[in-house]
């Protein structure tokens, strides 16, 4: 370590002070554009939160299904099988829900109902089924991605 002429150890700062640039109009006029886009990026997030929570969405559920099969017809080896499903829209807007049906595990039918907002409707969906021993039937629900899409 150096030591100055009277004998004290000479200290170096650790951080040098640089100064602060001058700030001109340029550097004014892209603060004010920086922060007028910021608050453009806050009025679109807030809009968009409340059209996702103003606007009316259907709100469709599968509230009862039972099942019915048709006497074996012994020419064919096959039957009928018809779900019948109840379905409710609690949401305030109309949708449509696609219903499925599975015979032992494969999807056999699909079809597309439209529910009215606030409503509750019963339909029946249908498949012809071969081999008349026992089998497993059950349904579901799909909402389609997009309108005029299948599940």
């Amino acid at each position: 370590m150096s030591s100055s002429s009277n004998g004290a150890p000479i200290r170096y700062p650790l951080v040098v002070r640089m100064p602060a640039p001058e700030r001109g109009p340029r550097d004014r006029e892209r603060a004010r554009t920086d922060l007028l886009i910021g608050s453009q990026v806050a009025v679109a997030i807030v809009l968009l939160l409340l059209v996702v929570v103003y606007v009316p969405r259907p709100n469709i559920r599968l509230t009862a299904a039972r099942f019915e099969a048709s006497p074996c017809n012994e020419g064919t080896s096959s039957f009928v099988v018809t779900a019948y499903v109840s379905l409710a829209n609690t949401g305030r807007s109309d949708g449509d829900i696609f219903v499925r049906l599975y015979v032992d595990g494969p999807r056999r039918a699909a079809e597309d109902f439209f529910v009215p907002a606030e409503t509750a409707i019963n339909r029946s969906l249908s498949v012809d089924v071969t081999n008349c021993a026992s089998h497993q039937y059950s349904v579901d629900t799909c909402l389609p991605p997009a309108k005029y899409a299948t599940c």
